[in-house]
């Protein structure tokens, strides 16, 4: 999975297999075992991501937009000419409806799909015999412009202590978003093989 799009579409698909999964458990009745999400899955490696969406934030957000921008000269010419605009906009969404109310955040839901998939993950290799479950390899750089280190190591956190998954974590100092591949070719393939040997 990479960076926030990759993330995103992730959970999604992890909260619409969770719904999936209670629909065929109600149907089946209480009493049959737990349905797996995805049970060929034994491994997840997630790079640059997962952010959080915070007003916080906002340069991070200026970084990611800019970048989807790229060469466009008069995109970004209209960007900095809303900027202000959208700022505003976005503090007062944020001081508002966003921080003031958890549930309301992004992040929660973002977060929250990406968790309880891991959960389920994770105790559904378990009952099918791998010890280890199913654990995630985290790949983030603190020089990451769109996703920032403690956003990573926040969910990492999280990760460990709701889903009891369990986690390799890597963080490099020189290296751009989504971009570790690139500039640690070695390392970033030992890394991935290193994981997947366990299987």
């Amino acid at each position: 999975v990479f960076s926030n799009g990759g993330a995103w579409v992730w959970a999604d698909a992890l909260r619409l297999a969770l719904k999936a999964a209670a629909l065929r458990q109600a149907l089946l009745g209480a009493e049959s075992e737990p349905i797996p999400l995805f049970p060929s899955v034994r491994r997840v490696v997630v790079d640059s991501a997962p952010g959080q969406f915070w007003i916080s934030d906002i340069p991070a957000g200026f970084n990611f937009v800019w970048a989807m921008l790229g060469k466009n000269k008069l995109g970004k010419c209209i960007f900095l000419l809303f900027l202000p605009l959208l700022v505003t906009g976005l503090v007062v969404y944020g001081v508002l409806m966003c921080q003031a109310c958890t549930s309301r955040n992004p992040t929660t839901k973002y977060w929250g799909g990406l968790l309880e998939g891991a959960e389920n993950l994770n105790a559904g290799a378990k009952r099918s015999g791998h010890e280890d479950g199913c654990p995630w390899l985290l790949l983030c750089s603190t020089d990451d412009g769109l996703i920032p280190v403690r956003h990573v190591r926040a969910f990492k956190g999280r990760l460990t202590s709701r889903a009891s998954v369990e986690v390799t974590f890597k963080e490099w100092t020189k290296s751009a978003h989504v971009a570790h591949l690139r500039h640690h070719a070695e390392e970033y393939t030992e890394l991935i093989r290193t994981f997947v040997a366990k299987l």
